[in-house]
């Protein structure tokens, strides 16, 4: 019987760790996606001021001719 209660123990054990590591794994992959998906919009952005930098230096180029 101590031999036998002793296992389940050690089984519930390893199935509660196995549910944190699968959480774990979870938070990790949500935590890449959110950082990836940043980056994307980080870059989206930076293309997107440059872009308007752009335009500002030809309207205020314009102005100094005008």
């Amino acid at each position: 019987d101590y031999y036998a209660s002793r296992g389940l123990g050690d089984v519930y054990k390893r199935q509660e760790m196995l549910k944190y590591s699968r959480n774990l794994s979870r938070i990790i992959r949500t935590l890449i996606t959110d950082v990836n998906s940043m980056k994307k919009t980080a870059d989206a952005d930076e293309k997107a001021l440059k872009i308007l930098e752009k335009d500002l230096e030809d309207k205020q180029a314009q102005l100094v001719i005008a």
